[in-house]
């Protein structure tokens, strides 16, 4: 899976994986648009990123 590769390799390249499946697009803008700040800040600390519709993993 391509998020185990992310984990693994060193070093790794930063990755946020938006991970919606299907949503309209006013959906997806409202979504991102609301939690791209926490999503930036987090993307400084993390090497994935997961962005679900109800929640934001970092892991490292």
């Amino acid at each position: 899976m391509f998020s185990h590769r992310i984990i693994l390799n060193n070093p790794p390249p930063k990755v946020i994986h938006i991970r919606f499946g299907n949503v309209k697009i006013g959906k997806f803008f409202n979504i991102i648009t609301s939690q791209w700040n926490k999503i930036s800040e987090m993307n400084e600390t993390f090497k994935l990123i997961n962005v679900c519709v109800d929640r934001i993993e970092g892991i490292n």
